[in-house]
């Protein structure tokens, strides 16, 4: 099959109105973005989308945080959290929401997303073990490493469909396959739509460098966590909650030690049905 001759950028034509970000998520980083800011303004902005609040609060009281006490208003979550943090909550909340018209035939939209939650909560608990700054932002990393796919699938489904049965067949990576067949991959696409979002560049980076790490020239460390979550996702997906040999090596590699990973595992084991139900459910 021939490459399609199109780009990242192109598969995003007429798609970018139809999965634009919610006014509350634009909001709150036009306000972060403000020297002269306050955390009231930020609790006044989430507490207006009244379905937005109900995901964020939920988040915040569950087994994410394990907070000892319930936590019933913004404006007491933005103080304990602080405000990058929950700006990440109300961000991973806006993509999902606003990708849901991007469901499409053949791909199984709950599966997908159950690896995307499984692949950002084993992220943020990497970053945090490797003391990587602003831990919080891999859970929106890895929540988001295979965005692009339901791009590909939406514009492309059968070079999309195509891709993943000759990876199935053949045991190639997708996004090799994808590259055959399109002259580009996912990762690209997520790396397009980001930018085309306006998101920071660490989640540019990120989801366009996810399977290619060393590539990533300002967030390597962020990129390979990433990269790292996502074959913990998927090996914990086939295997449940044992780990191959040569991933354990690998985790080695990244200075995890054998009890860091078990608690990487435990802790996403734990959190990641609860967290996909909140913001997926």
């Amino acid at each position: 099959m021939k490459q399609s001759g199109k780009s990242p950028e192109f598969l995003l034509q007429g798609v970018i109105n139809l999965i634009s970000l919610p006014e509350v998520c634009l909001k709150v980083q036009a306000i972060l973005e403000d020297p002269d800011h306050n955390r009231d303004q930020i609790a006044e902005v989430i507490s207006k989308d009244p379905a937005m609040t109900t995901r964020v609060l939920r988040i915040v009281n569950s087994a994410f945080y394990c907070f000892p006490s319930p936590i019933e208003r913004i404006s007491l979550a933005v103080s304990i959290i602080g405000e990058r943090d929950l700006q990440n909550l109300v961000l991973a909340s806006s993509v999902v929401q606003s990708l849901k018209p991007l469901a499409a035939q053949g791909l199984d939209i709950r599966q997908f997303w159950k690896h995307s939650v499984m692949c950002g909560i084993a992220g943020r608990q990497i970053a945090e073990k490797q003391g990587i700054p602003e831990a919080e932002r891999l859970f929106v990393a890895g929540l988001m490493h295979d965005i692009g796919k339901l791009l590909i699938y939406y514009k492309e489904p059968e070079l999309a469909r195509a891709a993943e049965a000759e990876s199935s067949l053949t045991g190639r990576a997708c996004f090799q396959v994808e590259r055959e067949l399109l002259g580009f991959d996912h990762a690209a696409v997520g790396g397009a739509l980001a930018h085309a979002w306006g998101l920071p560049l660490m989640l540019q980076e990120t989801l366009l460098y996810h399977h290619e790490t060393d590539q990533a020239e300002n967030y390597p460390a962020e990129s390979r966590a990433v990269y790292l979550a996502n074959r913990l996702a998927n090996e914990l997906e086939e295997t449940g909650m044992e780990v191959h040999a040569d991933y354990a090596y690998e985790y080695e590699n990244f200075s995890l030690s054998s009890e860091q990973l078990s608690d990487v595992i435990t802790n996403t084991y734990a959190q990641s049905m609860e967290i996909f139900e909140i913001i997926c459910g």
